[in-house]
């Protein structure tokens, strides 16, 4: 098996959930700021229970909206999880799951 990491990626209604599949303590939650699509809230998570909040505007990670979001992280997902989460990965494999 090749060395990396395994992104598991949650979509749900209001944003989406994303975390390590060897740490899956350590999550994060992106959820849409209703009020101003172009701004979203991003939850850092211990065992699902909420550790902190952060507001952040989207055009600061280089895209217009959640969605953009989630499809950078995605697409690159070694550059938007450091992005997001301030520590490096060698993911090699993203796995999806819609909720």
């Amino acid at each position: 098996m090749p060395e990396g990491q395994v992104l598991e990626v949650e979509i749900r209604e209001y944003g989406f959930r994303f975390y390590l599949k060897d740490k899956p303590e350590k999550s994060f939650f992106v959820k849409v700021d209703e009020l101003n699509p172009k701004y979203f809230v991003f939850i850092e998570e211990t065992n699902r229970i909420m550790k902190s909040v952060h507001d952040y505007k989207s055009e600061d990670f280089g895209v217009n909206n959640v969605v953009e979001l989630l499809c950078a992280l995605l697409l690159k997902p070694n550059e938007y999880f450091e992005a997001l989460v301030g520590e490096k990965a060698e993911i090699r494999e993203v796995h999806i799951t819609l909720y």
